[in-house]
């Protein structure tokens, strides 16, 4: 067994020891324009949605009433995302904090 698969089965096995901790997120990607240089097309591109856990670390309250929360999320690609959805409530992905190829520690914002 390679470590990488032993480092993914140790954390799929601490997501689920979190139980009601983590949480199920939604990753979502907004539609954004690309440019095909070779045919001179332009077109609409976006991924799709990719399901998740996270363990919501901290949150807190903003000056002007906004709400933040650190994730720790366990799932690949993150930085490819914008939107995380909490119960289809959409947050806004904002600093990356840390990151290795098994978790990413996130923070994102919700206006009130």
């Amino acid at each position: 067994m390679s470590y990488k698969s032993l480092v993914d089965k140790s954390l799929l096995m601490a997501f689920r020891q979190a139980k009601d901790l983590a949480v199920d997120i939604v990753l979502r990607s907004s539609t954004g324009n690309s440019f095909d240089f070779t045919t001179a097309t332009a077109s609409r591109t976006s991924l799709p949605d990719l399901p998740g856990k996270a363990i919501i670390v901290k949150e807190r309250t903003l000056k002007d009433g906004s709400l933040a929360r650190k994730l720790l999320i366990k799932a690949e690609a993150v930085s490819l995302y914008d939107t995380v959805l909490f119960d289809d409530v959409p947050w806004k992905v904002g600093e990356f904090i840390q990151s290795n190829k098994h978790t990413t520690m996130v923070e994102v914002f919700q206006d009130v």
